[in-house]
C-alpha cells in the first residue's frame, strides 16, 4: 500500500508538468499511474469479493443441512 501511494504521489508532478520534456514524460507516466491506481483498488475489491463468496458457501452449507 505504501509503495503504491508513494508511486502515485511521485508521479503527480510529472503528470501535471508543462515544461520541456513533458510531451515525452507524461505519456510514459500515465500507464504507471494507472497501474498503481488499479493496484490500490484491487487491494480493497478482492477481499470484499472473497468474503462475499465465502459467506455464500457458508449459507449454502447451512441450507443444505437444514
Amino acid at each position: 500500500m505504501m509503495t503504491a501511494a508513494v508511486a502515485i504521489i511521485a508521479l503527480l508532478p510529472v503528470l501535471t508538468s508543462t515544461g520541456k520534456g513533458a510531451d515525452i514524460m507524461v505519456p510514459m507516466a500515465i500507464p504507471t499511474f494507472g497501474g498503481m491506481i488499479i493496484q490500490i483498488m484491487t487491494m480493497f475489491v478482492v477481499p470484499v469479493f472473497q468474503s462475499i463468496w465465502r459467506e455464500g458457501e457458508i449459507k449454502r452449507k447451512v441450507l443444505k443441512v437444514s
